[in-house]
């Protein structure tokens, strides 16, 4: 066990005694931390609602206007708020259990709404390019992944939580995040994932009528 003057700002403990002594140890180190089943809508609110208006800025470089969407402003600034809420524990309480609805429900509706939106379209490529278009499509998904994935490893030198969560950010796949994170237990990955999606999702903004252009 560590020494009393070893602790940091954010770290927790726990105390066992009698209440009188416990107060004065209390008022001496901090605060209860609050660890019941209440989540502060107020705190989550701020950081969806900043998320997303921090997403509806736009830059605009050589005429060629940049964003993070409403994703990208969300992840950043959810972030953020999880850093700040780390290093205040009396603020921003979000029970586990809470966590888990929130990410399987947005995750579920994340991939119906792309299912809705893709379907027509996936249909009609497939009645005009028959199994090739589904070919076509593994081989672009499947194939910069396998190569980034080496290009991380042996020229980078990154290790293997950036590269995983790099990769997520890349193919701006929310699902595999949280896949990663529910098999670890751990949501580091989201550190390397960020910068990656901002990237991904402006480039596949950009490259899609650039790539049109020019093959038109």
């Amino acid at each position: 066990m560590g020494d009393i003057h070893d602790m940091r700002k954010g770290d927790t403990i726990r105390i066992i005694g009698p209440v009188n002594v416990m107060d004065k140890v209390i008022q001496e180190f901090g605060y209860v931390r609050n660890t019941g089943i209440d989540t502060d809508v107020s705190y989550m609110s701020m950081g969806i609602i900043s998320g997303l208006l921090v997403g509806m800025l736009t830059l605009t470089v050589f005429d060629i206007p940049i964003t993070l969407g409403a994703g990208g402003g969300a992840l950043f600034l959810g972030l953020f708020f999880g850093w700040y809420q780390s290093r205040h524990p009396n603020i921003g309480q979000i029970p586990s259990s809470t966590r888990w609805f929130l990410k399987s429900a947005g995750l579920n509706t994340f991939i119906a709404v792309v299912g809705l939106t893709s379907g027509a379209s996936f249909v009609g490529a497939l009645e005009s390019m028959g199994v090739m278009v589904l070919i076509l499509g593994a081989v672009l998904s499947i194939v910069p992944h396998i190569i980034s994935l080496y290009f991380g490893k042996y020229v980078l030198k990154l290790d293997a939580i950036d590269i995983i969560g790099g990769q997520c950010g890349a193919g701006t796949i929310t699902a595999a995040l949280n896949a990663i994170t529910d098999e670890t237990g751990s949501s580091i990955f989201a550190l390397s994932y960020t910068p990656a999606y901002a990237v991904g999702n402006i480039l596949l903004t950009v490259m899609g009528p650039l790539m049109i252009v020019l093959l038109s």
